[in-house]
């Protein structure tokens, strides 16, 4: 435990490092979110796109994940859905490197 950022929810306090049912990244989580099993919106996103389209190509354990992170935050499926979407139709680059609010961080060039 250290103090920080939660990376799904934004508030600061307390904050776990574990890692992300996304893959091999560790995202910091506060207590609340940890326990809800939410992810980061542009991560779960991003991870979510390269597998397919929400729900219809996503495997009723993700689609799980996806329930509690929109109801963590206060999003909804519908909007979830409308983001992976738009990632998969534009092939856009991963939006949790480009939109961290952690890092400063700007691509050099362009990966599409």
């Amino acid at each position: 435990m250290r103090i920080g950022r939660c990376e799904v929810c934004g508030n600061v306090g307390e904050v776990w490092v574990c890692c992300s049912t996304c893959g091999s990244i560790c995202v910091s989580y506060c207590a609340d979110c940890l326990k809800a099993k939410a992810e980061p919106w542009d991560l779960l996103v991003d991870y979510i796109s390269c597998a397919g389209h929400y729900p219809k190509d996503i495997s009723l354990a993700y689609q799980e994940v996806v329930k509690s992170t929109c109801k963590r935050l206060g999003k909804t499926e519908e909007e979830f859905a409308e983001s992976v979407d738009y990632e998969i139709e534009n092939d856009t680059y991963p939006q949790w490197v480009a939109r961290h609010p952690d890092w400063d961080f700007e691509p050099d060039h362009d990966f599409n």
